[in-house]
Protein backbone atom coordinates (compact mmCIF):
# COMPACT_ATOMS: atom_id res chain seq x y z
CA UNK A 1 0.00 0.00 0.00
CA UNK A 2 2.83 2.68 0.54
CA UNK A 3 4.40 2.00 -3.02
CA UNK A 4 1.38 2.33 -4.32
CA UNK A 5 0.97 6.11 -2.47
CA UNK A 6 4.77 6.88 -3.09
CA UNK A 7 4.03 5.97 -6.69
CA UNK A 8 0.78 8.13 -6.68
CA UNK A 9 2.37 11.29 -4.71
CA UNK A 10 5.07 11.30 -6.91
CA UNK A 11 3.38 11.17 -9.86
CA UNK A 12 1.35 14.47 -8.60
CA UNK A 13 4.17 16.21 -7.80
CA UNK A 14 5.59 15.42 -11.50
CA UNK A 15 1.96 16.75 -13.01
CA UNK A 16 2.20 19.93 -10.84
CA UNK A 17 5.72 20.68 -11.73
CA UNK A 18 4.97 20.55 -15.59
CA UNK A 19 1.46 22.52 -15.21
CA UNK A 20 3.46 25.15 -13.15
CA UNK A 21 6.52 25.20 -16.26
CA UNK A 22 4.19 25.38 -19.00
CA UNK A 23 1.84 28.00 -17.22
CA UNK A 24 5.19 30.43 -16.74
CA UNK A 25 6.50 29.35 -20.54
CA UNK A 26 2.97 30.53 -21.19
CA UNK A 27 3.96 33.85 -20.67
CA UNK A 28 5.95 34.30 -23.66
CA UNK A 29 2.79 34.44 -25.58
CA UNK A 30 0.74 37.14 -23.81
CA UNK A 31 3.22 38.32 -20.75
CA UNK A 32 0.53 41.00 -19.84
CA UNK A 33 -2.29 38.76 -19.20
CA UNK A 34 -1.61 38.09 -15.41
CA UNK A 35 -3.21 40.61 -13.03
CA UNK A 36 -0.68 43.79 -11.71
CA UNK A 37 -0.25 43.57 -8.12
CA UNK A 38 1.94 46.33 -8.09
CA UNK A 39 1.89 48.80 -11.07
CA UNK A 40 5.24 51.07 -9.68
CA UNK A 41 7.07 47.60 -9.24
CA UNK A 42 5.34 45.93 -12.34
CA UNK A 43 4.77 42.98 -10.12
CA UNK A 44 1.86 41.10 -11.68
CA UNK A 45 0.77 37.78 -10.75
CA UNK A 46 -0.84 34.61 -12.62
CA UNK A 47 -3.46 32.38 -11.22
CA UNK A 48 -2.30 28.17 -11.84
CA UNK A 49 -5.68 26.22 -11.27
CA UNK A 50 -4.68 22.83 -9.23
CA UNK A 51 -6.54 21.14 -6.61
CA UNK A 52 -8.53 23.65 -4.62
CA UNK A 53 -5.96 26.39 -3.88
CA UNK A 54 -3.96 26.75 -6.81
CA UNK A 55 -0.68 28.60 -6.91
CA UNK A 56 0.19 31.77 -7.94
CA UNK A 57 3.10 33.04 -10.34
CA UNK A 58 4.85 36.45 -9.27
CA UNK A 59 6.46 37.85 -12.55
CA UNK A 60 8.08 40.86 -13.80
CA UNK A 61 8.38 42.39 -17.31
CA UNK A 62 11.92 43.54 -18.04
CA UNK A 63 12.14 44.91 -21.89
CA UNK A 64 11.07 41.39 -23.99
CA UNK A 65 11.43 38.99 -20.74
CA UNK A 66 9.25 37.76 -18.70
CA UNK A 67 10.98 37.38 -14.91
CA UNK A 68 9.90 34.54 -12.76
CA UNK A 69 10.30 35.64 -9.15
CA UNK A 70 8.46 33.35 -7.41
CA UNK A 71 5.48 30.13 -7.37
CA UNK A 72 3.43 30.43 -4.52
CA UNK A 73 0.84 28.11 -2.80
CA UNK A 74 -3.05 29.64 -2.76
CA UNK A 75 -3.08 29.71 0.67
CA UNK A 76 0.66 30.80 1.59
CA UNK A 77 1.18 34.71 2.72
CA UNK A 78 2.27 36.64 -0.14
CA UNK A 79 2.26 40.18 -1.29
CA UNK A 80 -1.12 40.95 -3.11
Amino acid sequence: MINFIDIFLCAIAELLGLLIVSSGESLQQNPRRGAIVDEIAGLRKLLVSFGKYGFIIHYVILENDVVILRVYHGRENRPR
